[in-house]
């Protein structure tokens, strides 16, 4: 194998270790996967263009395996070419991950990171320049490159230059999405009047300026805000949290975001990575789903797609029950309880053994859990497992579980999209257009990676391992297209909890306002309903009354007015509240 590509010697070895655990690399999947690897070589020798390759290759199909065997054969080459390596993990057990396949020694690896035992794993910190391979995480790549160029980032160096092979592993913008609420500049002037006195007038400046703004405007940060908030992060909260915001958004352009009530968001992104950091070459199963690449695609044109590779998901059956169980409906009484029993009945009718995987909100985690073992008597505790959006991503502990349960879906705040697109698009101008399709992207992001958390991530031969999901949404979010976008090949049905069976006008009624809220409506005149029931004004009222009628209508949050009934809870960003970026995306190291 003299003389052999070092990517082609790791895809042949790739192949063999897959052979072993009875998968094989064929396909789309082995074009991926070479497409990686070649990319890999070229960065190791310096030879990539300054861009940001984007590999975007399923969970199971073998990319985290490919990186490391890469590593182990380069180590086993006697690192040749001489070069180095970054690796920026989101999660801390990706580093022990990749060091089980690498085959590299202590002395071959740095690792920096806030935990010392991780730490621990590779050569003393006085000898970091020396070591090959580098691990650190995402979020301290970010922070210690703020403000300065990769190349001043010598903690990163490998021999006093900036390492050559720079690896993002899971998802990249490129830059910090940042909201700040415009009431709470108002926190800053008792706290800091006397200390930072100049700081206190461009703020005050600034909030005359907001002032006169509506939803919509682009406005300027002084730049002056950065330079003149404290050096250090104030340690009292909301304070320094507001402080460091402004730090962030100086100098930027932000946009007005109103969530409710007159209450004002400013939205917009730190300062970029440096120019320098690239060339970068990041792994993201996401990466053929979220939106964010096509807007940085189409923004800065410095994005580079390499081959992607999908599984089949022929194995995978999708339940869909469209619902309302946004945030807010899940915690209104009586759906919390139907949504809790219709999980304890599919469990409990025997028709699918074996553990159960349920992602839900964090506020309901242990309400949950507590239910559903409650009313269910596992014979193992370990074959029920919940996990709460936010920490829906990024482990592998459950891929033996062949039963998941995922209720509601990850909405941010109003304000987070803007912030989230003004990211993705470097700070440049936000396209029209952009946050619908950023939305609808988003859904399948989390869908994905909550998904893959179970047995549907053990791919053999390109095909997804089988797997029974039961998917609780609201109506409205386009579940199904979204569904079928990110497994290809799924089969999907209809799903619901049995209903108590309403008959004459009272059950027509009822099946109108089912049909309209499925169908997507916002509102519904009443004369519509009354002309399709036949019925007059007096009667349709009495019919609006009937108990049946009153209880579905509080079960689905409806309400009605003199001529309308409204209240259908869509897929959408909370009026106020919702999550941020940095909750959902939470990178829990």
């Amino acid at each position: 194998m003299t003389g052999e590509p070092l990517a082609d010697q790791t895809l042949d070895r790739v192949a063999e270790r897959l052979e072993g655990f009875g998968s094989s690399l064929s396909g789309d999947s082995r074009v991926a996967i070479h497409a990686l690897l070649t990319s890999l070589e070229a960065g190791l020798r310096g030879e990539l263009e300054p861009a940001y390759y984007l590999s975007a290759i399923d969970p199971g199909i073998g990319k985290t395996l490919s990186v490391a065997t890469f590593l182990r054969a380069w180590k086993e080459g006697g690192f040749d070419p001489s070069s180095s390596v970054l690796i920026g993990v989101s999660r801390l057990e990706e580093i022990e991950t990749y060091l089980e396949h690498a085959g590299l020694d202590r002395t071959d690896i740095a690792v920096l990171t806030s935990n010392p035992d991780m730490n621990a794993l590779g050569t003393p910190q006085t000898q970091h320049d020396h070591a090959r391979v580098f691990f650190t995480t995402q979020q301290m790549i970010e922070s210690r490159t703020k403000g300065k160029a990769f190349g001043n980032a010598y903690e990163f160096h490998y021999q006093g230059k900036p390492r050559v092979l720079r690896i993002w592993d899971e998802s990249l913008t490129l830059a910090e999405p940042l909201t700040l609420r415009v009431d709470d500049l108002g926190l800053l002037a008792s706290p800091l009047r006397h200390t930072h006195p100049a700081l206190i007038r461009e703020v005050r400046s600034l909030q005359r300026a907001l002032w006169d703004v509506v939803a919509g405007d682009v406005v300027q940060v002084p730049a002056s805000l950065a330079t003149l908030a404290p050096a250090r992060r104030i340690n009292v909260d909301p304070v320094g949290a507001v402080v460091e915001t402004l730090k962030h958004l100086g100098g930027r352009a932000v946009t007005v975001v109103e969530v409710g009530s007159g209450d004002m968001r400013l939205a917009g992104s730190a300062a970029p990575f440096p120019d320098d950091f690239a060339p970068v070459i990041i792994l993201d199963a996401s990466g053929r789903v979220r939106s964010t690449y096509r807007l940085w695609e189409d923004a800065l044109g410095n994005l580079r797609r390499l081959p992607t590779a999908a599984n089949d998901y022929r194995r995978l059956r999708v339940h869909l029950w469209e619902r309302a169980v946004g945030k807010d409906a899940f915690g209104a009484e009586g759906t919390r309880e139907d949504v809790v029993a219709a999980v304890i009945s599919i469990i409990k009718d025997g028709g699918h053994d074996g553990h159960w995987l349920v992602i839900t909100y964090k506020d309901y985690g242990e309400m949950v859990e507590d239910a559903l073992r409650r009313a269910v008597e596992f014979d193992d505790s370990k074959r029920l497992h919940v996990l709460t959006w936010g920490r829906h991503h990024g482990t592998n502990a459950f891929g033996d579980f062949g039963n998941v349960v995922i209720i509601g879906q990850p909405t941010y705040g109003q304000a987070s999209y803007p912030a989230l697109a003004s990211a993705a698009c470097g700070g440049h101008a936000v396209p029209e257009g952009a946050l619908g399709m950023l939305k609808e992207g988003e859904y399948r992001h989390h869908l994905l990676q909550a998904l893959t958390r179970a047995s549907v991530r053990r791919s053999v031969n390109g095909v997804a391992g089988a797997c029974n999901a039961y998917i609780v949404t609201s109506p409205g979010n386009r579940a199904r297209e979204a569904i079928n976008a990110t497994f290809p090949g799924c089969a999907i049905e209809p799903w619901s909890p049995p209903q108590e069976q309403v008959g004459g006008q009272a059950g027509e009624l009822i099946g109108l306002l089912e049909a309209y809220g499925l169908a997507g409506a916002d509102t519904v005149t009443k004369k519509e309903l009354r002309d399709s029931l036949g019925v007059n004004g007096p009667n349709f009222s009495r019919l609006l009354r009937h108990a049946k009628v009153e209880a579905y209508m509080d079960r689905k949050h409806l309400r009605s007015d003199r001529m309308t009934v409204f209240g259908w809870v869509r897929f959408d960003a909370f009026p106020e509240g919702g999550w941020t970026i940095d909750q959902l995306d939470a990178e829990l190291v």
